[in-house]
């Protein structure tokens, strides 16, 4: 039986990941001004997800949240 997901496919998606990696790498080692970028957007997004974390563990979503009424 075939899988869903071919091994040639997560072999693109390494290379993909690879590249993206080091082409980010690049620009904010080439662009002084980026690097304060990415650590500010770092930073926001790393607070916005565990404020989520927190608010979603506090509040789950149950089922009569999602369904209409």
């Amino acid at each position: 039986m075939k899988t869903l997901i071919s091994q040639e496919s997560r072999v693109k998606g390494l290379i993909g990941a690879v590249f993206t990696v080091g082409i980010v790498f690049l620009f904010l080692v080439g662009v002084p001004h980026a690097r304060l970028f990415a650590v500010i957007s770092v930073s926001a997004g790393v607070i916005v997800a565990v404020v989520l974390y927190l608010w979603h563990k506090r509040r789950p979503v149950g089922v009569i949240d999602i369904a209409p009424p």
